[in-house]
């Protein structure tokens, strides 16, 4: 399924790598929803735990494109972006492509979520298509 807000984020500086985010972590809350016994709460939001600043600037830009939405309150005492930190949950307009449902839900530290990631099938998409085979030999 092809969808058009992830797809505008690889023309932006450092997109591929935030569109390679987003899919790696919409992905983990699809199979989470889908392929696990459901309890009480859907975890659909991720606290962003780690020092990892390539990482940061995925979130941030997605952040500035609407597709993911901080979790700031007024009793922070600002309306201001967090800085290498904060809770994040994924936009309404691509909840769909992961077949989830627009709301914040519970919270999994996003280190777990990507150890998680790394010990299933659920891996990282190259679309540059380095990796992809030859149809025709030329």
């Amino acid at each position: 399924m092809k969808n058009a807000e992830i797809d505008s984020i690889r023309a932006e500086e450092n997109g591929l790598k935030a569109a390679n985010f987003l899919t790696q972590v919409g992905n983990y809350f699809k199979g989470a929803l889908h392929n696990e016994k459901i309890g009480t709460e859907i975890n659909l939001t991720f606290d962003f735990d780690l020092d990892d600043k390539s990482m940061w600037e995925s979130v941030r830009i997605a952040v500035d494109l609407g597709l993911l939405v901080p979790h700031i309150t007024t009793a922070d005492g600002d309306d201001n972006m967090p800085v290498m930190s904060g809770r994040f949950h994924f936009s309404g307009s691509i909840c769909p492509q992961f077949f989830l449902p627009p709301r914040r839900g519970g919270v999994l530290k996003l280190s777990t979520i990507l150890r998680r990631i790394s010990s299933s099938s659920i891996r990282n998409v190259d679309s540059s298509g380095s990796n992809q085979l030859e149809m025709f030999n030329e």
